[in-house]
């Protein structure tokens, strides 16, 4: 069988009868990536749904988990995943900026470094310069070890998210399952999870992933979604001002997240169909 991971984009890319169709199945994560697959001729009734999952004993939700940056009394927001334009990177900063008076105590913390950018820019700072987007509410963290990151992501009041693609989006459900209100662009490969929890961001309509306006790490092959930024700037207000019932919330989603997606259960969901497979 053939496990296609991740997948960004509506279509495939390379020899697609060869590398994917000439298998006898084919386990995907999403149903996104499941209606994507048969829409480009794999046959239905081969193609399989076996989701990725999230590390139940590492991402949950713990009121008492500290960092240096969200230890001052500000609004914290936490932005994760390298500068790319398929990750909306520099719109959601620059929506953030938008939202927010200089006065109100809120900031956006972004780990958001990409040494493979190509744009000769070399540091997130560099490029946050370059596009206008310095500003002291802005905190760069370089990607951190990983017990920094699950203490920043648990003690951060709220996880932002904005692709234009996800093939499965492991930050967000990180967040999710920490019981921190995320938010996240209504499309794609996450909704699996996602859909019907936190704070979705609309969608206007589909764009070639080769009208990419700057750092690009993927192919350009079908489609992105577009999201609605002025929806993500009502979002992000929506959940500075409403943050205490949308914690409440989260953490209720948070128990549904680690039911549903722990890698107990997507491994027993796997041995279930390798059996049905082989009868």
């Amino acid at each position: 069988f053939f496990f296609s991971s991740r997948r960004r984009h509506t279509r495939y890319i390379g020899d697609w009868s060869s590398d994917v169709c000439s298998s006898d199945l084919l386990w995907v994560p999403s149903k996104w990536q499941r209606d994507c697959s048969i829409e480009q001729g794999y046959p239905a009734d081969r193609v399989f749904v076996i989701p990725e999952g999230v590390d139940t004993q590492v991402f949950y939700p713990n009121p008492h988990a500290t960092h240096p940056l969200t230890g001052d009394g500000r609004f914290k927001f936490f932005l994760a995943g390298r500068w790319d334009y398929r990750k909306s990177t520099k719109e959601i900063i620059e929506c953030f900026l938008k939202t927010f008076d200089p006065a109100e105590p809120v900031d956006l913390i972004v780990s958001i470094d990409n040494p493979f950018s190509g744009d000769g820019l070399e540091t997130t700072e560099n490029r946050l310069t370059h596009y206008g987007l310095a500003d002291e509410r802005i905190k760069v963290v370089h990607f951190p070890a990983r017990e920094e990151y699950v203490n920043l992501l648990k003690s951060s009041q709220v996880f932002v998210s904005c692709a234009r693609s996800e093939g499965w989006n492991l930050p967000l459900i990180e967040a999710m399952a920490c019981g921190v209100p995320a938010i996240y662009s209504d499309c794609s490969g996450q909704l699996e999870f996602a859909q019907g929890r936190g704070l979705p961001v609309k969608i206007v309509g589909e764009k070639s992933a080769a009208h990419s306006e700057y750092n690009h790490f993927n192919s350009f092959a079908g489609n992105y979604y577009e999201p609605d930024f002025e929806d993500l700037g009502r979002a992000m207000r929506e959940a500075y001002q409403n943050h205490e019932t949308l914690r409440k919330k989260a953490l209720t989603e948070a128990a549904q997240i680690h039911e549903k997606f722990n890698w107990n259960r997507v491994a027993d969901l796997a041995v279930q169909q390798i059996g049905r497979a082989h009868v």
